[in-house]
């Protein structure tokens, strides 16, 4: 979609031309990578000067190369957000409502975003500058995210790896 954005087409409708960008852009890119130490090491043997990211890894990156920066991307980021169901027909319907319930307590979510394992969606949860360090929090970051149509990205899905593959996998 930013690929799209970039060509000033619609992506869901010009694909090939989204992807086009991306081509253009192949040279310029020395690896894409599958774990998040990948990144780490690139970065901690001098191989990369920058690199994209979900926030989560920069933990793993300061560790590698304390010097490392993170960069907010002017244009906005696109969010991944980590759901917890109850799986239609289950048997413990109500038991598994209570954990969800239970898991998105202002007290268990501060726990887990002072842990750093996940970022808070309690919205009666407050952290200081330093506690949100690292984290998706706060109504700024939070507004400067980009829309996403997960529906119309399914069904692409199958095409657009396909296309990434061939692009990037050689």
């Amino acid at each position: 979609m930013t690929a799209g954005r970039y060509k000033k087409v619609d992506a869901f409708m010009q694909s090939d031309t989204a992807f086009g960008a991306l081509k253009d852009l192949k040279q310029n890119i020395l690896k894409t990578y599958n774990r998040s130490s990948d990144l780490a090491n690139m970065f901690a043997q001098g191989e990369i000067a920058a690199g994209v990211a979900m926030n989560f890894v920069m933990p793993r990156v300061k560790k590698a190369l304390p010097s490392a920066v993170w960069v907010d991307p002017q244009e906005g980021s696109f969010v991944n957000i980590n759901t917890i169901n109850v799986v239609k027909g289950s048997p413990n319907k109500e038991l598994g409502e209570k954990y969800i319930n239970f898991v998105l307590s202002e007290k268990i979510q501060k726990d887990i975003a002072l842990a750093k394992v996940d970022s808070p969606v309690n919205v009666n949860v407050i952290l200081n500058q330093k506690q949100a360090e690292g984290l998706t929090y706060g109504g700024e970051l939070i507004g400067s995210f980009q829309d996403v149509n997960w529906g119309e990205i399914n069904k692409r899905k199958k095409n657009w790896i396909s296309q990434w593959n061939e692009i990037f996998a050689n």
